[in-house]
């Protein structure tokens, strides 16, 4: 058996690994973006009759959470009709004025994406430090 056996066995086993962890990591990826949507809700104070804010809560009617891919991608948000509103802007009935965005969801996500890549990298340089014992 040479060195090249062995390291094409290890990235199998890595493989097997990642398989494994994606869809836990994907699925705390979701939660988390609900969750840091939930905090920049309460942070602009946006919560009037926690409607939208219960609607970025899984388990949630309005709640959007839905794997796709094989489980590398994670759709996560609200089918709750005015959120859009709130975080897009709007013009008033007879467009009489226009509500500025909040842009919560936007600033969730980016929040979100910044430390959640930290996070996952470190996921993965621990799977692989795992099985090469780096």
């Amino acid at each position: 058996m040479n060195g090249f056996d062995e390291f094409a066995r290890d990235m199998d086993r890595i493989r097997g690994d990642f398989d494994k962890a994606i869809p836990l990591i994907m699925d705390a990826v979701g939660a988390e973006l609900l969750a840091e949507t939930r905090k920049e809700i309460v942070r602009q104070q946006l919560v009037d009759t926690r409607d939208m804010l219960n609607s970025f809560s899984l388990g949630n009617s309005f709640n959007v959470f839905e794997k796709r891919k094989n489980g590398y991608e994670v759709e996560a948000g609200t089918t709750n009709g005015y959120a859009e509103f709130v975080n897009d802007g709007h013009w008033t009935a007879g467009r009489k004025s226009f509500v500025e965005p909040t842009h919560f969801f936007d600033f969730a996500v980016a929040v979100s994406e910044q430390y959640m890549s930290v996070g996952i990298q470190k996921k993965i340089d621990a799977l692989v430090k795992r099985r090469l014992g780096g």
